[in-house]
């Protein structure tokens, strides 16, 4: 089953989204003022994130 989910076409894709928006996160995080500018969104965005 293991097998299956990872040679399947759509797997990859995620994977490198989940990464894109990991880093957009990290780099967002280290600026005070792009924090305090999302601040109220992510949790949200990590809300709606976890439901998917």
């Amino acid at each position: 089953m293991l097998e299956r989910l990872l040679k399947h076409p759509r797997t990859k894709p995620v994977i490198l989204t989940l990464i894109i928006i990991n880093t957009i996160t990290l780099g967002l995080e280290t600026s005070p003022s792009a924090m305090a500018t999302i601040s109220p969104v992510l949790p949200w965005a990590v809300g709606w994130l976890t439901r998917v």
